[in-house]
């Protein structure tokens, strides 16, 4: 998330609708992120919880940061596995 959210703030030519090999959007893959990373902090005795969500807050930074930039979410591609 750091490094995302360093090009989103000090390069001008970063491409806030880039998308990803399989054609999603790094703006869905950061929501998806971000409900995964909440979904598994927040299990019972999980010992990673507070690292998790300090995750999570960094990636919701750059959620903020692609929106402001006017970032295309194309939805997550889920494809099945043959």
């Amino acid at each position: 998330p750091g490094a995302a959210k360093f090009l989103l703030t000090y390069s001008d030519t970063t491409d806030p609708d880039i998308l990803t090999n399989d054609g999603t959007s790094f703006l869905a893959k950061v929501r998806r992120a971000i409900a995964e990373g909440t979904s598994d902090a927040r299990l019972p005795h999980n010992p990673h919880s507070a690292k998790q969500l300090f995750q999570v807050k960094q990636w919701e930074e750059v959620e903020k940061l692609l929106v402001e930039r006017g970032a295309l979410d194309n939805g997550w591609r889920d494809y099945p596995i043959d």
